[in-house]
């Protein structure tokens, strides 16, 4: 028994820690990150481990409304296991070092208090849990179990750097400075594009579009490779490589490798050489580093694709804790795989340095660590000693050992294969494309890669063992010396010889004579024969990256110069090609620089300063022509001006108005907010509804106005309607205008020939070259207006028309605009006359038809004027209009439309002499179309309160946080305080006078109660205290999702438009689905005044 207890003693207290213990920390550690995912509720749990004042009751009931009861009880009962897991681990480590350290009688008081605090943190953790598992929040205890961590922490951060600082962190400095291209790439790949709205979009799209997901999935191995090999190049230290460059060059530009000085990993000469350097740079270590950023690609490639799924399936687990587990396991798999690798190199390094010339692996540091702690004294490892002899007995043994770990790679390179084809199968067969098992599928293919990745970057290096073909010149090249004897000599070098060459390969040839590697495996004999073992090949692998490169660089100039392909392409595809342009276009610079200036080759030498020179006229040049380009301006951005037709031609107000029948039919005017493409598509979407049920509708619409993407959704109906004769084919029209990628047109002309014509172009008139007017063309071309490209036709021409194939009865079209000085752009469908009018229809606003250049009247295009009021800065450029000014989006201004409209209502009744709305002779009807989430999370939260008799209405307890700056930002970024105005202006009237009415017909939205503290203030109380508050806006949440769900179906994914430049064909079925809403649909029969 004493035995036994020693025993049991000693397996805790002693400092060693079991590979097993680590591999059961970090699989709890997965999977209490899912079952925690699944305790979360927006707005009202954040995790298991909750800090909201919640009763054990209310909380008890969230959780079984979540239907995660269970999952929170198994979280807490885990986290008995992992606290002491977690605890017991820390102190091992701390042990460890206290083991070998001598410490006088205060370490040793230090050791024993944190032994101490490590108890007393796992004795407070578990208190806490038992609170939790009653549903309790204890502050106190929390805070005194947080304080004890941070303790135990930070003594361990202490500790780990006093005994690593010295060589981890130079060798972390260091790639820090050579990888900035690559974290720069993957910053925007991982941080920004996921933040982006439109990122739901894009992403469903790629599956509604499987051939660009299948492109995106391809490609990503290569991207992955890319992002790590690069950096190490920019690694310069003249005393670990040579420069060279290969034969083939343009001009002074040429692919640029080096050759590394290799040394045994024994060798006294490396030990000297490192000890020299005060914070040595460990080349093992830094490799790692560098493989790091492949997986961190895949981990935000796996983030991008599986967020929009964690939303659009109302997934459990969060897909952001999933990536933190991914990538912790590729790390974990690349130090596990690399720790073998230098295990088998260990055993055979010696041997092999023997047997082939100059035999080198960049991973293999280890023994070069172990020297240079020793202080370059001539301590050899005692593998290293070992017999070298060919005929040693176990020597094929040893070598044979990496086997193993290539046929692992093999079989899980071929499942990859396997998956990845079930997945494109399953495009191929499924309806629909975008469902829960071909999104968690895809996410598997790319978690796959990524294990496959690690694989691939740890033993590259031995492919040209495992599958060695001295028939295969590629592969033979690949050892060391060979791969090197064809680049120009160094000062100092002598040349390699003919006969020198012919004994190298003699002696790898009668290496694998002795010792093959692939024998009877099928696996190896097949690889081999694909030439994996070119894979080890640098040169080879150069060649093939430069090949991609240059295949890139044709796709990015194909979609520029013919720019309606971009629309065949997702943008994502189109944000990683130029990504990666502009990534090769650094990389190669830099490293032809790299070369003119530490390289020792002689034609380096003799053009370093030609090269320089070369590098400093590219800049002058590239700054004169952007300086050329801003004095001698192209016009890119400026509005083509048309002859404007005699103005006798063009319908007056007074003449609309005197053809509106004299009856007392009802009026309607119509404001449609902003909002960028999913705007366009609610417009279009509501529009048509309204159509569709009253036929006459546009005829009793007396105007519409709008801004930004609202004004380009009745832009679009009015030309369907003008070019598209069969009226059963508007709807096919409108989801094809509804779901144009206008975003991949936007992105190809602002990464590639928009900026580069904009800074770089000077004298040529390129007016109607720029990405709104080619958006403008796509818009053309999907309505039926194909000829309003060619020979555009004025906006009041093209209105007319259309007015009078309608009778005569067609809405007044006002498209709204933002002078860059402030005042607001109208371009109206019809001309005032008198000058009453015009003030009151133009007042604050600029005429933006009415030019007069060079004594003659000229006037903008249907499709010209309209883009004045979609051009979001940063996204769209402002539109020049000569002797007029530069305009912006139409949203900056007024967001609603309504204002317009307003002042059209107040024109028309000035005309017919209205000076009481009492004394209208008919009903009219101010239609606002919003498509604004925020708007409708107001007006539902609102509606639910007020039909609530015991709720007071809402009360604000606590604002939510701003700072003066974010204060500023958002007063000027906002878009809702003139429409707001004119809202209250229009209620204020129509509760006031019964022949006005004012009603919104909004966009249904899913929300969150995080999403309701965010308008309203971060504690809200509707008159039953806050608790109750926060539990009633939970439930107001679940009803609203019900109620959504009840027209999209319970297992169909909810897809909600974003406001961006792109709208998914499943979106913009949501839109039409929505229109069946109570809130959509209750609006629309009141305003025709059917019955619901």
């Amino acid at each position: 028994m004493t035995g036994f207890s020693k025993t049991g003693l000693n397996y805790f207290t002693n400092s060693k820690i079991s590979k097993y213990h680590f591999r059961f920390l970090l699989g709890l550690v997965l999977i209490m990150v899912i079952i925690g995912s699944l305790c979360v509720i927006p707005g009202m749990i954040d995790s298991p481990q909750f800090t909201t004042n919640l009763s054990p009751s209310q909380v008890e009931e969230l959780l079984i409304d979540n239907q995660s009861l269970y999952a929170y009880y198994a979280y807490f009962i885990l986290d008995f296991i992992f606290a002491f897991l977690l605890v017991w681990i820390v102190w091992k480590l701390v042990y460890k070092f206290y083991q070998k350290s001598k410490f006088t009688r205060f370490g040793e008081l230090c050791f024993h208090v944190f032994t101490g605090v490590a108890i007393l943190a796992w004795v407070f953790d578990t208190i806490e849990n038992g609170y939790y598992l009653c549903f309790e929040y204890n502050e106190t205890i929390v805070a005194i179990k947080t304080g004890l961590y941070a303790l135990i922490f930070l003594s361990t951060l202490i500790v780990i750097a006093y005994q690593y600082f010295q060589s981890f962190f130079p060798t972390f400095i260091g790639f820090l400075k050579s990888s900035i291209y690559s974290l720069l790439i993957l910053a925007v790949i991982g941080v920004f594009l996921p933040r982006a709205p439109q990122v739901n979009s894009i992403v469903v799209n790629l599956y509604e579009k499987p051939l660009n997901l299948v492109f995106l999935l391809l490609m990503a191995p290569i991207y992955a490779v890319v992002l790590a090999h690069y950096p190490s190049y920019f690694n310069i230290d003249g005393k670990l490589r040579d420069w060279y460059k290969a034969k083939i060059r343009l001009g002074l530009f040429s692919t640029i490798m080096y050759k590394s000085k290799a040394k045994p990993p024994n060798s006294v000469e490396l030990a000297k050489e490192q000890e020299k350097k005060e914070k040595p740079v460990v080349v093992g270590y830094l490799n790692f580093f560098f493989r790091l950023l492949g997986i961190l690609f895949y981990c935000a490639l796996f983030y991008f694709v599986g967020y929009t799924s964690e939303i659009n399936f109302d997934w459990k687990v969060s897909i952001s804790s999933i990536c933190m587990a991914l990538f912790g396991v590729g790390t974990l798999l690349l130090y596990y795989f690399r720790k073998e690798k230098n295990k088998w190199l260990d055993a055979n390094y010696h041997y092999l340095y023997e047997s082939l010339p100059d035999f080198y692996d960049g991973d293999y540091t280890r023994k070069q660590e172990q020297i240079i702690q020793d202080n370059g004294n001539e301590v050899q490892d005692k593998t290293l000693e070992s017999e070298s002899d060919e005929n040693t007995p176990d020597a094929d043994d040893k070598l044979m050992a990496i086997n193993k770990w290539i046929n692992q790679y093999l079989v899980v390179l071929l499942i990859t294969f396997l998956a990845h084809i079930s997945l494109f199968v399953l495009f191929y067969t499924s309806t629909p494309n975008y469902s829960c098992t071909i999104a968690v599928g895809s996410l598997i293919c790319i978690g796959m890669q990524m294990i496959t990745y690690v694989y691939y970057r740890t033993f590259r290096s031995v492919f040209r063992f495992t599958f060695f073909d001295e028939k295969n010149s590629v592969v033979l090249n690949a050892f060391y010396i060979l791969r090197v004897i064809d680049v120009k000599t160094h000062v100092g070098e002598k040349k390699v010889t003919q006969e020198q060459i012919t004994t190298y390969k003699n002696k790898i040839t009668d290496f694998f004579d002795k010792h093959d590697f692939v024998k009877n495996n099928i696996l190896f004999k097949f690889f081999r024969a694909l030439s994996f073992g070119a894979l080890s090949n640098n040169i080879v692998y150069l060649q093939v990256t430069v090949f991609i490169g240059f295949l890139n660089a044709i796709f990015i100039l194909v979609i520029n110069i013919n720019d309606s392909a971009a629309l065949i392409f997702n943008p994502i595809l189109i944000i990683l090609s130029y990504l990666f342009l502009f990534y090769g276009i650094l990389v190669g610079i830099t490293k032809n620089f790299i070369y003119y200036n530490f390289s020792r080759e002689k034609f380096a030498i003799r053009n370093k300063s030609r090269f320089n020179f070369l590098l400093f006229i590219s800049f002058f040049v590239l700054f004169g022509a952007n300086r050329l380009g801003r004095a001698y301006s192209n016009e890119l951005f400026t509005l083509n001006l048309i002859e404007n037709s005699s103005l006798d031609e063009h319908v007056s107000l007074m003449q609309y108005v005197d053809n509106l029948p004299n009856d007392d039919s009802t009026r309607y005017y119509i404001g449609a907010y902003g909002g960028g493409m999913k705007a366009n598509a609610w417009t279009l979407t509501v529009l048509n509804e309204l159509y569709e049920k009253e036929n006459t509708f546009f005829d009793k619409t007396i105007g519409i106005s709008g801004a930004s993407g609202g004004t380009i959704g009745f832009i679009n109906m009015a030309a369907i309607i003008n070019g598209v004769k069969d009226q059963h084919k508007w709807t096919n029209s409108i989801d094809s205008i509804s779901t144009s990628d206008i975003l991949s047109l936007d992105i190809t002309h602002i990464l590639g020939r928009d900026s580069f014509n904009h800074l770089f172009v000077p004298y040529f008139d390129l007016r109607g070259y720029d990405r709104s007017t080619k958006a403008m063309n796509v818009y053309a071309e999907l309505s039926g207006n194909c000829d309003q490209i060619c020979k555009p036709t004025s906006y009041r021409e093209f209105w007319k028309t259309l007015y009078e194939k309608q009778g005569k009865r067609f809405p007044v079209l006002i498209a709204n605009s933002t002078n860059v000085l402030g005042n607001q752009g109208m371009a109206v469908s019809v001309k005032v006359d008198d000058s009453n009018l015009e003030s009151l229809l133009y007042h604050g606003a600029n005429n933006v038809l009415d030019i007069k250049k060079d004594g003659a009247y000229k006037t903008l295009s249907y499709y010209d004027a309209a883009s004045t009021s979609n051009r979001f800065p940063g996204i769209s450029p402002a539109a020049k209009i000569e002797t007029i000014g530069h305009f912006n989006d139409g949203g900056i201004y007024e967001n609603s439309g309504l204002l317009s409209a307003y002042k059209l209502f107040k024109a028309i009744n000035c005309y017919e002499d209205v000076k009481d709305y009492k004394d209208l002779n008919q009903k009219n009807v101010f239609i606002n179309i919003v498509n604004d989430k925020t708007q409708y999370i107001k007006y539902t939260v609102e509606k639910y309160v007020k039909e609530d008799p015991e709720l007071k209405g809402i009360a604000v307890n606590e604002t939510n946080d701003n700072t003066e700056i974010n204060a500023i930002l958002n007063s000027v970024a906002s878009t809702e305080m003139m429409p707001l105005y004119i809202k209250n202006e229009l209620q204020r009237i129509a509760e006031k006078d019964s022949l006005i009415s004012f009603e919104t017909i909004y966009l249904p939205h899913r929300f969150t109660v995080e999403d309701i503290k965010s308008i309203y203030g971060k504690s809200l109380d509707f008159g039953k205290g806050v608790d109750s508050t926060n539990i009633t806006m939970h439930k107001y949440v679940i009803r609203n999702d019900d109620t959504i769900r009840t027209y999209i179906g319970k297992n169909t994914p909810i897809i909600e438009p974003p406001m961006s430049r792109m709208i998914t064909k499943k979106a913009h079925d949501f839109m039409k689905k929505m229109l069946k809403h109570p809130t959509t649909s209750k609006a629309i029969n009141k305003i025709l005044g059917k019955s619901d």
